[in-house]
């Protein structure tokens, strides 16, 4: 049986939400903050970058595209790029990250 995680989001989880926006360290997506979604690979290596104070030092850094599901033109290469090279993350393969599984 395959497990299915469900979220339900309330006034709480809004105003926390609204309280890392305001910190600049939960931006949502261009669609809000979509609390009912559980979060990406992606979201989450981002969020913990932020989350340590280094979202400017990510987003300045080069990185190797070590990983081919997540070109140098995807808004999270960055992040996950020195999420990767800081021993913060590793891939779901060789080649692999799957940023967009949970």
């Amino acid at each position: 049986m395959k497990r299915v995680t469900c979220f339900a989001a309330d006034a709480s989880d809004l105003h926390t939400a609204d309280a890392l926006n305001e910190l600049g360290l939960f931006l949502g997506t261009g669609k809000g903050y979509e609390l009912d979604k559980g979060l990406t690979r992606a979201q989450g290596t981002t969020l913990l970058v932020r989350m340590i104070g280094m979202e400017e030092t990510a987003e300045n850094g080069e990185y190797e595209a070590r990983f081919t599901d997540v070109p140098n033109w995807n808004w999270a290469f960055y992040y996950i790029g020195y999420a990767y090279e800081n021993g913060i993350t590793n891939g779901t393969g060789p080649s692999t990250f799957s940023p967009n599984k949970s």
